[in-house]
């Protein structure tokens, strides 16, 4: 869905940034069963101490927004997931929550601050991930031209890819990268409504792809997508691609994965954990999802 995005370009920070995500996965198995508090709020995880910055900030407009990792205790965090999930094991479906879990493997509030610290130095802002692995540097195009004392470069969104491609310079300043963090990733993809607004009916949907590497023959573009022919066909909607059988139901993709037999044989609550890197999603999206495919819209 529509929101901000990012992406690794060359291979050395692909591996880091996968090294990262395999670290908020490690995270995700070791909080699996738990709730935790809202994570909006700006918290203090010691009484008597000042407020860090810990929260999921929500994208605005106009903004642009790089991530940083964060000191943490990745090979203790997964080694306590992988034991959290292995059966056999003394401490299988032990698990903590996201808190806990922050508190004991992520850094620290005076690390947070520090990094917090430097970042308005710049005038940028920066508020840490609940998991405290990571956290996001935001400011206006023109605050980051006076972080970095030179503009991002910007690759303007189309209508088959609506995405702002902001791109850092080589060099940053060491403000930006403190004692113990690192810049993931150094491009920021924005989502631009107006450059979607101009894609044609029918047209490609955005893709990250280079348009250079689409070698897809004219023969080949020209054949038809295939038809949803399933059953049942089950949906709370009249959509014309649903009614032209060009698209799944929610009911047919939990069938085809088994979902519908894990339900009858779990016991409890299921808990579906989402790693977000602060990409968004449009409230009105969710809600028609949910009306379409007869699910309560997501919190």
């Amino acid at each position: 869905m529509p929101g901000k995005k990012v992406r690794a370009m060359a291979s050395g920070r692909g591996r880091r940034v996968g090294s990262v995500i395999a670290v908020l996965v490690s995270a995700s198995l070791l909080a699996f069963g738990c709730t935790s508090t809202s994570p909006r709020a700006h918290v203090s995880t010691r009484p008597g101490k000042s407020q860090v910055p810990v929260s999921l900030p929500t994208p605005q407009s106009g903004e642009v927004t790089f991530y940083l990792s964060l000191p943490s205790s990745a090979a203790a965090l997964d080694k306590a997931a992988v034991s959290a999930s292995t059966p056999g094991s003394p401490r299988y479906r032990n698990f903590s929550s996201l808190g806990q879990a922050a508190r004991q493997f992520g850094a620290t509030n005076a690390q947070i601050s520090t990094v917090a610290a430097a970042m308005s130095s710049v005038g940028l802002r920066f508020a840490a991930d609940p998991t405290r692995l990571f956290g996001r540097v935001t400011g206006s195009t023109q605050q980051w031209k006076a972080a970095l004392g030179v503009p991002l470069s910007r690759q303007a969104a189309t209508a088959s890819s609506p995405f702002v491609t902001y791109s850092l310079p080589a060099s940053v300043p060491d403000a930006l990268q403190p004692a113990g963090t690192r810049l993931l990733v150094r491009q920021a993809l924005v989502y631009d409504p107006a450059a979607d607004g101009r894609r044609q009916p029918g047209g490609e949907r955005p893709t990250a792809r280079p348009r250079a590497a689409r070698t897809t023959s004219a023969a080949k573009a020209a054949q038809p997508w295939p038809f949803n022919a399933g059953t049942p066909l089950v949906a709370n909607c009249s959509s014309p691609l649903l009614q032209q059988r060009r698209v799944y139901t929610e009911q047919q993709v939990q069938i085809a994965y088994g979902i519908d037999q894990l339900r009858a044989q779990a016991s409890g609550t299921p808990v579906i954990t989402v790693v977000d890197l602060g990409g968004g999603w449009l409230p009105g999206d969710l809600k028609l999802a949910g009306s379409a495919l007869d699910t309560p819209r997501p919190r």
